[in-house]
């Protein structure tokens, strides 16, 4: 049964944070390798994941092509974004344990199998942990499903959606027993634009936070 006080409250941080950020929206779902590579780069923002993209796509025909280049060439290439070099090595060396299990860079499959399986074959990919797996599954497969990262947990604790102790497999429950599916993905990118923006992890920008009424750790920084 749905707890409707609970979903309110979602709802209503949902509203909030839609009207702080009206630019995130839905976007035309990736490829399912582009968006495993992206997850890649962690907690890297929107915007280095799309010029790393776009890089990709000028300079290499398709991801074999990076995985077959000389590490140090592809360091070079992406030496000028944060951190672009140590993502470059990332991606490259899951592209080759990739294709030393498949034989080829196609995940299409992907789409063919249920959830549990597609979450089993992603994090068994060396380096792909449970939250980015589940991003990779709503972003590239628009499955409701919640990725839950340590920002994204935090977050939740801070604006008593979550309780101190609770961990990430008890928020992604709540959020998706809670929250209509229509609502998870903004829901997900809203909190991720926040985080980014003004929630960060030491030193948030309180004075600037239309949630700071509603925020448990308000005063603390």
């Amino acid at each position: 049964m749905v707890n409707t006080a609970l979903r309110k409250k979602f709802l209503e941080i949902h509203r909030i944070l839609g009207r702080r950020y009206p630019k995130v929206r839905r976007h035309r779902p990736r490829p399912l390798m582009d968006e495993l590579m992206l997850q890649l780069a962690g907690n890297r923002s929107d915007e280095f994941r799309r010029a790393a993209l776009d890089r990709i796509r000028k300079r290499f025909a398709d991801w074999n092509e990076l995985r077959v280049a000389r590490v140090s060439d592809a360091e070079r290439i992406f030496e000028d974004l944060p951190g672009g070099s140590e993502w470059a090595v990332r991606a490259i060396r899951t592209l080759e344990d990739i294709f030393q299990d498949r034989g080829d860079m196609d995940l299409a499959f992907l789409g063919t199998m249920k959830l549990p399986e597609v979450r089993r074959f992603l994090t068994s990919i060396k380096g792909i942990d449970r939250a980015e797996a589940d991003a990779v599954i709503l972003e590239a497969l628009n499955a409701p499903v919640m990725p839950v990262t340590e920002w994204g947990l935090r977050f939740a604790k801070r604006m008593s959606l979550a309780g101190k102790k609770a961990t990430r497999a008890h928020w992604q429950k709540v959020v998706e027993e809670t929250l209509p599916v229509e609502h998870i993905y903004k829901f997900y990118k809203l909190i991720e634009k926040h985080v980014e923006t003004i929630c960060h992890p030491e030193r948030p920008e309180c004075d600037r936070c239309l949630l700071r009424g509603r925020c448990s750790s308000k005063g603390r920084f």
